[in-house]
């Protein structure tokens, strides 16, 4: 288990190529200039609850396990998400955008372009 929560990286907060447990939590985390998490490796959940990104957020090859959840997210500038595998989903092309609601929960193979 990773738990970041509350957390804030004043910098970038280089995440690239790292493997987390089952479970990553990183709610109300802080990343003033914003966060890599590029080839990033997550177990069965991982929660960006209320997570602040400022300049940038990227998860470029990033992969999940059943769920990760970005509910009340905040991207300010930004965001990058592809390609990105969630057990069988490939999110190539996200906007950037305030996000209300992202939530991957995942069991079957699908593609969004």
């Amino acid at each position: 288990m990773a738990n970041f929560a509350g957390a804030s990286f004043e910098d970038m907060a280089f995440f690239a190529g790292a493997t987390f447990g089952d479970y990553a939590d990183f709610s109300s985390v802080i990343f003033g200039h914003g966060a890599s998490f590029c080839g990033a490796t997550f177990g069965e959940e991982v929660r960006f609850y209320e997570a602040t990104f400022g300049d940038r957020a990227t998860f470029s090859e990033a992969t999940f396990g059943d769920k990760a959840s970005f509910d009340r997210a905040v991207f300010a500038n930004s965001l990058s998400f592809g390609p990105l595998v969630v057990r069988g989903l490939i999110l190539r092309h996200v906007c950037p955008a305030t996000v209300i609601r992202l939530e991957l929960d995942c069991h079957s193979s699908s593609t969004l372009l």
